[in-house]
């Protein structure tokens, strides 16, 4: 009779439930606020995670800067910020962001459950030089102007893309380097030169969905450009 009952009772939970039943995570900071920059912020979740999550790809999510429009079924990304456990349930991020309102945006990048999954409230970031910190000395980089791929767009694996750099600046450069990144920064491919033309066709050839950005540079490295995040897609069956 007790087991029987046990079980009327988990029938009803998974009927009742909600969403409590759902796989989600819900953002507890930052709830709005102002923050200045170079300061530490406290990025808190909460989750319920009822899929089974066993390896470290698995349990891997992403926390992007993002406009203020952004949300879960419309990502308006604009740079890469941490990447956590999901399990872990909180962060520090040292707000290196330009002053403006901005929200924070939650995505999973590997299965199960890829996508969108969180979108924190909007919060204003104030401007804010660092305090007795003298400034490291910096050796001269001039920017490249990379006008093509632009922030946001999307290109299907097994087509190409058109990258476009203002070589105006370093028309004395008859090679340039080319590079794809992460959106950190950090290479994700080996580099390869390509003639100073302004323009180059890259085969996309990618296996896995990503967000990447195009590194533009000169041998010397006394020019450099860095084009905004892309995403890449696989195509649909």
């Amino acid at each position: 009779m007790k087991t029987w009952g046990f079980i009327l009772f988990f029938a009803m939970l998974l009927s009742c439930g909600g969403s409590a039943l759902a796989d989600e995570v819900t953002v507890l900071q930052p709830k709005g606020g102002t923050f200045k920059q170079w300061t530490n912020m406290l990025v808190k979740w909460d989750y319920t995670i009822l899929s089974i999550l066993t390896s470290q790809q698995e349990k891997e999510m992403e926390i992007w800067l993002a406009q203020p429009t952004s949300t879960v079924a419309a990502p308006n990304l604009i740079d890469w910020i941490a990447k956590v456990n999901v399990f872990a349930g909180s962060t520090s991020w040292k707000v290196r962001a330009p002053a403006g309102t901005y929200r924070l945006h939650f995505y999973k990048r590997y299965p199960p459950m890829v996508g969108s999954w969180a979108v924190s409230d909007p919060f204003i970031v104030e401007k804010n030089e660092p305090v007795g910190t003298p400034r490291p000395k910096r050796t001269m980089v001039m920017a490249i102007r990379i006008s093509n791929p632009v922030q946001g767009q999307v290109y299907i694996s097994g087509t190409s893309m058109n990258i476009q750099w203002d070589k105006s600046t370093i028309a004395t450069y008859p090679t340039v380097w080319l590079q794809v990144c992460w959106p950190d920064g950090k290479s994700a491919a080996g580099a390869y030169p390509a003639p100073n033309t302004g323009s180059y066709d890259w085969p996309i050839r990618e296996t896995a969905e990503n967000w990447l950005r195009v590194s533009v540079y000169t041998p010397d490295n006394k020019h450099k450009g860095m084009s905004g995040s892309f995403q890449i897609k696989l195509p649909t069956q």
